[in-house]
């Protein structure tokens, strides 16, 4: 929408009403604004800060043969991992320092050999991420009877790249136990990052973590300024028993989320780590140390970029196609909090459910040799399919609301869009306690009843606006609530100008008496009356909040 400046109209003189902040919605906003600013460095907690991590000690010659790499990998990795450097009960062992971790397996095999490998592949450790050699190896070693098991090498160890570029090394290693036919297995992985990249790593989180701060700013915070000035000088309403306004303060989070730079920089991040990925995966592959799992899923959640990244670049198809009737917002917040939940699910029945020879075949179709993963295939699917759950749960809402709608509410029934309870959940734990005591007289919503006349009045199809909305409670003289009104940012609205019969035009005016914006289909003069165009009418000094 162009922007239009104006001179401004002298203020109105103040009427000595009172304006604050909920002290609740600050420390809860204060706590959305720290958790986006900090956001780029939760990578950390599975992966090495930079003045920690040492370089790898793994020496080869530039054209050592493969057989002198496995002999090395495996002695690097056998005698960091064995069973006297892991505890017996550990299933996931990691040293941060080395960016090494492996994992233990305790299986048994029987005496005669078994060619259905698949039963026993879903049981080795990583075998989402194994080579077909790795593969072999390991199928061979099922088949053989106990004499041959043991008169056969008893490793293997296979390189990780992404498009080309070595990423890790790693190596499968079986330990006899005393127990007949019963083995240790091992799964180690040396990932190869350096510390000057991993600085250069931090250096762009660093800086991602101050545009994000001064995003926020530009798109939310700034905008509190005129409106608190309008409310102490103005007022929302010609009526003198408005004494003191309270704001209830929104989440900025899907400003961000939706943003074209955040998202995109976020999905690069995802294949720049794509190595820390696979630690991640290994860690929820297995069940028996709940924390490493935990790490594993939150890493994961990290796929839920995808999905913000679909949801921001598919609008443009989405707006030509007038797709947008077809699509039921989303919440991308707590869309954060789930993806924590099914990113592990999802990893882990990927790898003990015979889906993972599917990414086996991922990893092996564009590898150069069978000695050697290429990951980037697999990556692409996994982020896809993260992509695609709120993709698909947006298009089920609204196919489920849309029957719900005709099946039990009235032709002339409006929902009350000026309530506290049209929020998310975490908008919900905030207003608990006020939701108990709203007031009959509530206001505002405006956009809301815009996007359901037309959805094609939304900006962003996929994400749902409502919960940076701020509410502003309305008190009398005598401390008594009169009213509620809900406000909401103009950056979700779609003016359609280039349609004429949807478009809506901003007037020129200075609305010198308006605390806030409104919509209409009414100019401020005769000139101006277009019965086919709505108008955007903002509030004194350009405040872009509509009631």
């Amino acid at each position: 929408m162009p922007k239009v400046h104006v001179l401004q109209a002298p203020s109105a003189p103040l009427q000595g009403r009172s304006v604050r902040c909920s002290t609740r919605s600050v420390i809860f906003t204060f706590g959305y604004v720290v958790n986006l600013v900090v956001m780029p460095f939760k990578a950390y907690l599975s992966e090495p800060l930079p003045w920690n991590l040492h370089p790898h000690s793994l020496d080869l010659a530039p054209n050592a043969s493969f057989e002198i790499f496995s002999i090395k990998a495996f002695q690097f990795l056998s005698e960091t991992y064995n069973n006297k450097t892991v505890p017996e009960s550990a299933t996931i062992s990691r040293d941060m320092a080395a960016n090494t971790y492996c994992l233990r397996y305790t299986m048994a095999f029987p005496s005669f050999g078994d060619h259905q490998c698949i039963e026993y592949m879903l049981g080795f450790p990583a075998a989402l991420y194994y080579s077909l050699a790795t593969t072999e190896f390991l199928c061979d070693f099922v088949a053989d009877n106990t004499t041959t098991r043991l008169n056969r090498p008893l490793y293997h160890c296979q390189q990780d790249r992404f498009v080309t570029m070595s990423i890790a090394f790693s190596c499968t290693w079986i330990v006899p136990l005393e127990q007949p036919d019963t083995f240790d297995v091992y799964h180690g992985v040396q990932l190869l990052e350096t510390p000057m990249f991993s600085w250069i790593k931090l250096g762009y989180r660093v800086g991602l973590s101050v545009f994000i701060g001064f995003a926020q700013w530009r798109l939310y915070f700034q905008h509190l300024k005129p409106l608190l000035h309008n409310l102490r000088t103005i007022g929302l309403a010609n009526l003198n028993d408005e004494a003191n306004y309270v704001i209830q303060l929104g989440d900025p989070t899907w400003l961000i989320l939706s943003h074209r730079i955040v998202t995109l920089v976020m999905v690069l991040d995802c294949f720049v780590n794509v190595g820390y990925s696979g630690a991640a995966g290994n860690r929820t592959s297995q069940v028996n140390n709940i924390w490493e799992f935990c790490l594993g899923c939150l890493y994961g959640s990290r796929a839920v970029w995808a999905a913000y990244f679909v949801m921001y670049y598919a609008t443009p198809l989405v707006k030509y196609m007038a797709w947008e009737k077809h699509f039921q917002p989303v919440d991308p917040g707590p869309m954060a909090m789930t993806a924590i939940f099914y990113a592990g699910p999802v990893i882990y029945n990927n790898s003990h459910t015979p889906s993972l020879l599917f990414f086996q075949w991922l990893h092996a179709i564009a590898a150069p040799n069978i000695e050697i993963v290429e990951c980037a295939l697999g990556m692409v699917v996994f982020l896809s399919t993260m992509a695609a759950v709120p993709v698909l749960f947006s298009c089920t809402a609204q196919c489920t609301r849309r029957a719900f709608k005709k099946r039990h509410i009235a032709p002339t029934r409006r929902p009350l869009y000026a309530s506290m309870r049209f929020n998310d959940w975490k908008q919900w734990i905030l207003f608990y306690q006020r939701r108990l005591w709203t007031p009959q007289d509530q206001v505002g919503g405006t956009l809301y009843y815009l996007f359901d006349e037309n959805p094609r009045y939304r900006k962003y199809p996929l994400f749902s606006a409502r919960v940076s909305d701020c509410f502003v409670t309305c008190y009398n003289t005598d401390g008594v609530v009169v009213r509620q009104v809900r406000l909401s940012l103009m950056h979700s609205l779609d003016c359609q100008s280039t349609d004429p019969t949807l478009r809506i035009l901003l007037c020129p005016h200075v609305h010198s008496t308006s605390a806030v914006g409104s919509i209409n289909s009414e100019g401020c003069d005769n000139s101006e009356k277009d019965k086919s165009s709505k108008y955007i009418h903002l509030g004194a000094s350009g405040c872009q909040w509509i009631q």
